[in-house]
């Protein structure tokens, strides 16, 4: 009921109605005479849209550069999506504003694509991804670390230091700092300049940290309680510089034709 009266015009909204379907409408009015009913008029409510529906899925066949990203559609959305593929990033929660790519076809189920050029001993996220008018919907982020390539020299060192540990490279291309207390991975580009890079440790447990990266073609590591460097797969480097550190030797800069093995292990006095 339209509370009012007099002649002029009336209206109210009515609401709970059901997509995609056709209703009838008579206006009326009662007086002690009767009701009086107006023309009958119709309408056809709009779709209701939704989302597409899917999943991430686990992704179990990689290399060092290529991967295989999977996802599964559980509801085409509507309308159904015209859209879907997998998004990936060094960073998490991927988008299609990433690293993108469609995959065609339809309706539910898996769908897949393997994708290329990554780089090695890198971690990766992903999310599958749907898209149709209403917008772009997303499965779960999964993450996977790509495979050391054979082109990448890694070199480790161990420390027992309390507090801030820095190493500094200079190099070419990316490079991957496992700290080695069970946190993430860092990657660093490196350049023509030496950059510092530091982590804190809260303890002093014997840690060994892990770098691997392209082209590292001098490392430095002063006062940083290293007990242990091994640098003998890595054949690019040509300047190493490890003073006040618990190894054994002259730690100056290394020219090109410093020892081959490149292997250095703990001793109790600072060099």
């Amino acid at each position: 009921m339209i509370a009012g009266t007099g002649t002029g015009n009336f209206n109210t909204t009515v609401s709970d109605l059901t997509a995609n379907t056709t209703y009838y409408v008579r206006a009326y009015a009662t007086n002690t005479s009767g009701t009086a009913y107006g023309n009958e008029v119709s309408f056809t409510t709009s779709t209701s849209e939704t989302l597409p529906t899917l999943t991430t899925n686990i992704v179990n066949t990689f290399t060092a550069t290529t991967a295989t990203l999977c996802g599964y559609i559980t509801d085409v959305g509507t309308p159904a999506y015209t859209e879907r593929g997998v998004c990936y990033s060094i960073t998490q929660n991927p988008t299609i504003a990433n690293n993108k790519t469609l995959i065609t076809g339809s309706g539910t189920g898996n769908f897949s694509t393997t994708v290329s050029n990554l780089t090695g001993n890198t971690t990766y996220y992903v999310r599958a991804y749907a898209t149709n008018t209403s917008g772009t919907s997303y499965g779960d982020e999964v993450s996977f670390t790509t495979q050391a390539s054979s082109e990448q020299k890694q070199m480790t060192m161990t420390t027992n230091k309390s507090g801030t540990v820095s190493i500094s490279m200079r190099g070419s291309g990316m490079v991957n700092v496992n700290w080695g207390d069970g946190t993430s991975t860092e990657t660093y580009t490196l350049s023509s300049s030496e950059s510092k890079y530091s982590h804190n440790y809260s303890s002093t447990n014997v840690r060994t940290i892990t770098i691997i990266g392209d082209d590292v073609i001098t490392l430095s590591c002063f006062n940083s309680q290293i007990t242990s460097l091994d640098v003998s797969n890595n054949s690019v480097l040509i300047g190493l510089s490890c003073n006040q550190n618990q190894l054994t030797g002259d730690f100056g800069l290394y020219p090109a034709s410093f020892s081959a093995k490149k292997t250095l292990s703990s001793d109790p006095k600072t060099a």
